[in-house]
């Protein structure tokens, strides 16, 4: 199922950063059995390439460090890392910089 939605944002058909969101926290679950973690690797570092989809993935971003950041101690989330989280995004984001449809502005 996850990788019909995944299939779903890349080909436009979908847009919404409450589910990428939700994407985004499956990727970073302190999950060690987490099998989908690849395919979710994988689809980061081709989503984000137009303007449409910055936005989304910077929505969902925002989503996901309020998450982190209301982590309880008895949430999978509790530990962790906000900065790890935070460096990856940017790096899948980095590939995309010199598109001519990534701009945020």
């Amino acid at each position: 199922m996850v990788q019909g939605i995944l299939k779903l944002f890349l080909v436009h058909h979908t847009y919404s950063p409450i589910i990428l969101s939700q994407l985004i926290a499956l990727l970073f679950h302190p999950d060690e059995y987490n099998s989908l973690r690849k395919d979710l690797e994988e689809f980061f570092q081709l989503y984000g390439e137009t303007k449409e989809e910055a936005e989304c993935l910077s929505k969902a971003f925002l989503a996901v460090i309020n998450i982190l950041f209301d982590a309880n101690e008895n949430s999978p989330f509790y530990k962790v890392s906000i900065k790890k989280v935070s460096l990856q995004l940017v790096e899948y984001s980095k590939q995309f910089e010199n598109s001519k449809d990534f701009n945020l502005k």
